[in-house]
């Protein structure tokens, strides 16, 4: 991700990025980045592609950047056997806050609501739902293979000075 942002999409997501609970975001990990850095990647992807594409950019920015609008640690979360699937159930507490802090359109409702589809029930009701689930799963994937590459090299440097 470039490190200025385009001011036309700044101009769409600033509330979010300014409202102090979003921040906290910054605080938990998704895979091997934050929720916060993980959350922008994806929202400013898909604004991108969505240009391309002349699709809704502008719910596919504020969709994307609160998809994951979760303030905890998901490993914690699923040690707790009492609690549910947090795969399934993220997306309601994403949009419980987002409609808490935000007016949210229902265009990104769905966008919230089905970013982990096909895992969750229902099928996205608009294109720009399916966009940000794509590129939700791209920049998962992307960060997973980041740590485990450096966990991979970190690896092979260990057993290299120990020969």
């Amino acid at each position: 991700m470039p490190e200025k942002l385009e001011e036309e999409y700044l101009g769409i997501i600033q509330d979010i990025l300014d409202n102090e609970e979003f921040q906290t975001l910054k605080n938990f990990y998704h895979h091997n980045s934050s929720i916060y850095t993980h959350s922008l990647r994806v929202s400013y992807y898909s604004y991108k592609v969505a240009k391309v594409l002349e699709l809704d950019h502008k719910a596919v920015a504020r969709g994307g950047l609160l998809h994951d609008f979760f303030s905890y640690d998901w490993r914690e979360y699923k040690k707790n056997k009492n609690n549910k699937n947090h795969g399934l159930e993220h997306p309601k507490t994403a949009l419980k806050n987002a409609r808490k802090h935000f007016q949210v359109t229902k265009k990104e409702e769905d966008i919230i609501l089905k970013h982990m589809w096909p895992k969750v029930f229902g099928m996205p009701k608009f294109k720009e739902s399916i966009l940000v689930s794509m590129i939700d799963k791209y920049c998962a994937t992307e960060e997973f293979y980041g740590g485990y590459k450096e966990f991979v090299q970190n690896k092979v440097k260990f057993f290299a000075q120990a020969s």
